[in-house]
């Protein structure tokens, strides 16, 4: 895996992030998908030149990308508005504005009443924070700042690499909750190649599927890049997902066994969203319940979840759902996809940042 890569696309989401309307209108909701075309070595190999201070060197990676922005629910008048607004801020942008942010040039490819397709060439240069420091730290803003800590790359996978792989899901791990209802099928993750996509394909659950209690024990698919599974305490990850059932699709994270982790869950038919935490074979529901969300059937929605120094917060389609405090410190564990009661259930991509 190219990390000088992987930092240049997490870089390239923070500078479009940077060049949007800060505010979404009320009712709207607005997901910005960044999709790699090319990514090839910038300079001679990679390699642009030195650095004085620390001494190394420094390599860049030139992208080709296309940027696709869509606005969902709303006014159709509303949405129009807005799309307009994000193609202005977009396409007047000065030269020069647009190059010290990497951006060599930038061009509309789509556009309608509801979404935006933008193609860009980018070059991101990776600059060592230490003498020949290693690549896997960031020094960038990531995420707006809303963290303390720094930034180390962990992992970034899109679903359309894994077409044409020998086991696609060899980076992950099935890890079905123990305490289902009597007679719930087991998961059935498969990667669908024509797609390009993970499913889960079993109305797998254990618990309620309204709030009425916490358990939601559930389908998992936890995350293990080189087959190795993650140990993070503080950490900031990200899924792209979709379904066609109403039911609940979400995370697992600080999962340190079958008996102990957080979760994040999402439920269209319920209108809610939740973190709970198993814990000792308890479940509990963490902060309180969102019973105003759910997630619009048959489209792709981005999830992030920050946790560190016992805070968690929700992020779904670039805007905040939920916010918590555990009131402690949170164990290293791993993450995965988690579905209860979902049975068309589609994941992307997912993304790992450690905060170090």
């Amino acid at each position: 895996m190219d990390a000088i890569a992987q930092q240049a696309l997490i870089a390239l989401d923070a500078e479009i992030s940077s060049l949007l309307p800060v505010t979404v209108p009320a009712g709207l909701t607005r997901q910005v998908r960044v999709l790699p075309l090319h990514v090839t070595p910038a300079g001679i190999g990679g390699y642009i030149g030195p650095q004085s201070n620390p001494q190394a060197d420094v390599y860049a990676r030139r992208v080709q990308a296309s940027v696709r922005v869509a606005v969902q629910g709303g006014q159709d008048q509303s949405a129009s508005d807005h799309i307009e607004l994000v193609t202005r801020n977009l396409m007047c942008q000065g030269r020069l504005d647009l190059r010290q942010k990497g951006i060599f040039w930038l061009k509309p490819d789509i556009i309608d009443a509801r979404s935006a397709q933008f193609e860009l060439l980018y070059e991101y240069a990776h600059h060592p924070i230490e003498t020949e420091g290693v690549i896997d730290t960031l020094d960038l803003a990531l995420e707006a700042n809303v963290t303390p800590y720094r930034a180390k790359f962990v992992w970034d996978v899109s679903t359309t690499a894994l077409v044409g792989q020998a086991d696609p899901l060899a980076e992950f791990a099935i890890a079905d909750d123990p305490d289902l209802n009597a007679g719930s099928p087991t998961s059935q993750w498969v990667f669908n190649a024509a797609e390009a996509r993970i499913e889960q394909n079993a109305a797998v659950r254990g618990g309620p599927l309204t709030t009425a209690q916490p358990k939601k024990a559930g389908a998992q698919l936890l995350w293990r890049p080189q087959q190795v599974p993650l140990t993070l305490d503080k950490c900031i990850f990200a899924c792209e997902f979709s379904a066609t059932s109403n039911d609940g699709i979400g995370v697992v994270f600080h999962r340190v066994d079958e008996d102990n982790f957080l979760y994040f869950l999402a439920s269209e038919r319920h209108r809610y969203h939740m973190f709970g935490r198993k814990r000792a074979g308890v479940y509990s529901v963490v902060g309180s319940i969102n019973n105003n969300a759910g997630f619009a059937l048959n489209s792709r929605h981005e999830l992030k979840i920050f946790s560190y120094d016992g805070k968690l917060s929700a992020v779904v389609d670039e805007q905040q759902t939920l916010a918590a405090e555990v009131g402690e410190a949170l164990p290293a564990g791993e993450i995965g996809f988690l579905t209860h009661g979902n049975n068309r259930a589609r994941f992307y991509r997912a993304r790992v940042i450690d905060l170090i």
